[in-house]
């Protein structure tokens, strides 16, 4: 196991949870097969370069080579240079996809039709996966932590939505160092998720 997922383990024993609930989804039309290399872009979780950057980069920091990752702080400069992207970007965010989708194929071309699907797959050329936080939030009041995130994974050269978690965590510290242990949790959990429901699904396909 990373060191660093190891410390978010421990971080979450140290601080006494309150509350929590995560759910869930995968795309039973998705087949997983191997990508050679399998290179992840991870989007950023806002305009301006957070703690959530850095604990993103390094928790999905792969030493053993099955992947490579393009990391938010570049994924950001890109999204500041090309507008059109930024907009294509923004609407995902901001869109769910419908139940009606979710029980068919969900794709990126539902929400940004397939010009939109074009220009994220060249701007983020060559990464074939993205990792899309389409939300986090993390804040302090009363003594208290509040956490919740919400991702999406899109691979690149179907389009198709691979699976959507999100999780919700209260604790009972607050302040800077709280909010920031409470981020490296999150993004654990988020690890944990890109881990059980595609990288291990992977190694299970054959293909």
């Amino acid at each position: 196991m990373n060191h660093i997922r190891l410390v978010v383990i421990l971080v979450g024993l140290v601080i006494i949870l309150e509350g929590c609930g995560s759910s869930t989804y995968v795309n039973s039309k998705y087949t997983f097969e191997r990508k050679n290399p399998l290179i992840l872009a991870i989007s950023p979780v806002g305009p301006q370069t957070c703690f959530a950057d850095t604990a993103f980069a390094k928790i999905y920091y792969d030493k053993s080579g099955r992947y490579q990752v393009v990391d938010p702080g570049q994924i950001r400069t890109t999204l500041v240079q090309d507008q059109r992207l930024m907009s294509y970007v923004t609407t995902i965010v901001t869109t769910e996809h419908s139940n009606e989708q979710l029980d068919q194929d969900p794709n990126l071309s539902d929400l940004v039709r397939n010009e939109g699907v074009s220009c994220i797959r060249e701007r983020l050329s060559p990464a074939n996966c993205l990792l899309l936080p389409t939300r986090y939030e993390v804040s302090s009041s009363l003594g208290h932590t509040f956490g919740f995130v919400e991702l999406r994974l899109y691979d690149l050269n179907t389009g198709q939505l691979v699976y959507s978690a999100n999780e919700s965590i209260n604790v009972n510290q607050a302040g800077i160092y709280a909010e920031r242990h409470l981020t490296a949790v999150l993004v654990g959990f988020t690890y944990n998720q890109f881990e059980a429901n595609y990288l291990k699904r992977l190694g299970s396909s054959g293909r």
